[in-house]
C-alpha cells in the first residue's frame, strides 16, 4: 500500500529472514567471527546467546553458508523432540538413511561418518537453535554425542543457540559435566542509537528507496527508545510506521507517528501509552 508513496520498490521491513538483506552490527560481526573461529580451530561446544528477535538464526544460516566447502553443517531448528526422533532427524541431515531405525546403529554409522570426514580433513558440525527448549535428557545425549567427535580427533563442533535463559540451564550444577566442554560463549548485544540509525538507512537502501531522509532524525531515535535496539521490533515498528504515515498522507515519518504507532503496537517506550494511534484515528477504531 505504501511502496510508491515512499518510492520503494520493495516492503524495507518485513520480518521473513533474507539471506540477500543481512545487516551486521559490530555485535553481529563479533558474534560470527567468534563462531566461525570456533569451528575452524574445532572448539568442541560453542554457545551463542541472544534475546529474541536480535538475529541469532540469522547469524547461523550465515555460518553455513560461510562454511559450507570446508565443513558438513546441519541444522536442529527445533529441538522440542524425542530421543528417537532426534537420532531419527540426525540420520537425516546427515544423509545416514541406514541408521535411521535404532540410536545405536546411528551411533555406528556417525562414528564412521566422523571418521571418513577426519580423514579428509572436513569438519563435522551440528547446530542447534533455540536450545534453550531441549530437555535435561536432550542435553545428556548431546554431550554423549560429542563423545563421538573426541574419538574421531575431535572432528565434531556443536553449536547451541538460545536465548539467555539458556545460560541459566547451563549453570545448573547437574549440567557440570557438559558445561565444563562449552569452550566459547558470546552474546548478541541490543543494537546501539547508531547501530539503529544505520539499520533503517540499510534497510531502506536494500528496498530501492529513492530517498534516505524517510525517517527524520526524532522519529529514528524513538524507534530505537521503543525498540530498545531489537531488530525484529524495529522492522515491527518501522512498518507499521509507513503504513500510518501512508494513512496520514505524510512523506517524512516523525516522531509522533512513531509514538502512534509504538502505541498501537503496545510497545512500552520513553512516554505513556494512551489514547489511540494514526491508524485508530483515521479508521474510527
Amino acid at each position: 500500500m505504501y511502496r510508491d508513496f515512499y518510492g520503494l520498490k520493495k516492503k524495507p521491513f518485513e520480518l521473513v529472514p533474507d539471506d540477500e538483506i543481512i545487516f551486521m552490527s559490530e555485535g553481529h560481526k563479533e558474534a560470527f567471527s567468534t563462531l566461525f573461529y570456533g569451528v575452524i580451530e574445532r572448539k568442541g561446544f560453542i554457545v551463542l546467546t541472544g534475546d529474541v528477535g536480535t538475529g541469532k538464526t540469522t547469524i547461523l544460516r550465515l555460518l553455513k553458508r560461510s562454511l559450507r566447502k570446508r565443513c558438513i553443517v546441519a541444522m536442529v531448528s527445533n529441538p522440542t523432540l524425542t530421543i528417537h526422533d532426534f537420532y531419527m532427524y540426525l540420520s537425516s541431515l546427515f544423509k545416514l538413511r541406514s541408521a535411521s531405525r535404532a540410536k545405536a546403529r546411528f551411533m555406528i554409522k556417525f562414528q564412521e561418518l566422523l571418521e571418513l570426514k577426519a580423514k579428509t580433513g572436513i569438519h563435522v558440525v551440528l547446530a542447534i537453535d533455540e536450545a534453550h527448549l531441549l530437555s535435561p535428557e536432550m542435553f545428556e545425549e548431546i554431550r554423549l554425542l560429542s563423545n563421538l567427535g573426541m574419538d574421531a580427533g575431535a572432528a565434531l563442533t556443536i553449536v547451541l543457540v538460545g536465548q539467555p535463559e539458556l545460560d541459566h540451564i547451563l549453570s545448573n550444577p547437574k549440567m557440570r559435566a557438559l558445561r565444563q566442554r562449552i569452550t566459547i560463549r558470546y552474546h548478541i548485544p541490543l543494537f546501539r542509537p547508531y547501530d539503529t540509525r544505520r539499520y533503517i538507512i540499510f534497510r531502506l537502501q536494500k528496498a530501492g528507496a529513492r530517498r534516505l531522509n524517510i525517517f527524520d532524525y526524532d522519529a529514528v531515535e524513538l524507534v530505537h527508545e521503543y525498540s530498545k535496539g531489537c531488530p525484529r521490533l524495529i522492522n515491527i515498528l518501522c512498518d507499521h510506521a509507513l503504513l500510518s504515515g501512508y494513512a496520514a498522507n505524510k512523506i517524512v515519518i516523525d516522531a509522533d507517528i512513531i509514538r502512534d504507532s509504538a502505541r498501537e503496537l503496545e510497545l512500552a517506550g520513553p512516554e505513556p501509552q494512551k489514547g489511540k494511534g494514526f491508524l485508530g484515528r483515521l479508521l474510527g477504531m
